[in-house]
């Protein structure tokens, strides 16, 4: 029992060790071998009796025999829970292009306002989903909010311009 504890305590420490040496944003998924060969459980030796020379007590004595210690060999595959990209990131990015896109032309220039609104809101809640930590990256969440906050900022742009060449002409 107490070869089985020092076992999963020593995966355990090769497993932070590993995650340490690699980071927090380690993308392998490959499984990793580790081996592991503690010392393994002393077995107790029999019990051997002696017979008592003449003139001595006839109780038992007890004589120790060395054993030697087994070593143990196991493998331990340690796998690493892989992070995918951020669903609300990805969403963002192609709404922001999207919205990119259509905010060039007038009339559909509205539309892209909402999508350009849509596109921030989802790179918003990407981006604190990647930092908090559940999703790794936080590369997506703010493309998708740039590309959909200049969306937004040239659609007004141009559909103030051309409010105004339909108003003067």
């Amino acid at each position: 029992m107490k070869s089985q504890a020092s076992l999963e305590r020593l995966a355990a420490q090769t497993e932070k060790a590993e995650q340490t040496r690699q980071g927090p944003d380690s993308r392998s998924a490959a499984p990793q071998r580790v081996s592991v060969s503690p010392a393994g459980p002393i077995v107790p030796s029999p019990v051997q009796q002696q017979v008592p020379a003449p003139g001595q007590p006839a109780g038992p004595s007890v004589v120790a025999v060395p054993v030697q210690p087994q070593s143990i060999s196991q493998t331990v595959i340690v796998q690493q829970q892989r992070k995918g990209a951020s669903g609300f990131g990805v969403a963002s990015l192609v709404i922001g292009i999207l919205a990119i896109i259509g905010c060039w032309i007038p009339i559909l220039n509205v539309v892209s306002l909402l999508f350009g609104g849509l596109g921030a809101i989802l790179g918003f809640v990407g981006l604190l989903v990647s930092a908090i930590g559940r999703r790794s990256g936080v590369g997506l969440p703010i493309a998708g909010l740039v590309l959909s906050l200049v969306a937004v900022v040239v659609a007004i742009l141009v559909l103030g311009l051309f409010a105004a060449a339909t108003a003067s002409g």
